[in-house]
């Protein structure tokens, strides 16, 4: 957030004054007010649906990490079980 001085704050309230008079300066703070409230919505919104995403897939990230992948392993143990009935062969084979 800005960080303004009390000398800062008595300047912008003057030049506003000059600017837009005495009648209309309390219209102006007021949509200035309504503004303000508008874009702190939006921004937490944004806020929001960003942290959505983000947790979302963070968590698809951590359950592909969690679960190991069968399918290669499957096909390890197909082969190594193909190679032993080979060998269990050639040895029966040979006796």
């Amino acid at each position: 957030m800005m960080n303004f001085s009390f000398w800062d704050i008595i300047l912008i309230l003057i030049v506003s004054l000059i600017v837009f008079g005495p009648n209309k300066l309390p219209d102006v703070a007021k949509s200035m007010g309504k503004g303000m409230a508008e874009f702190r919505k939006m921004a937490d919104q944004a806020q929001s649906v960003y942290k959505k995403e983000t947790d979302s897939l963070k968590n698809e990230v951590e359950d592909v990490t969690k679960e190991p992948d069968a399918e290669p392993a499957k096909e390890l143990n197909d082969k190594k079980d193909k190679k032993d009935d080979k060998i269990e062969e050639a040895k029966n084979t040979n006796n």
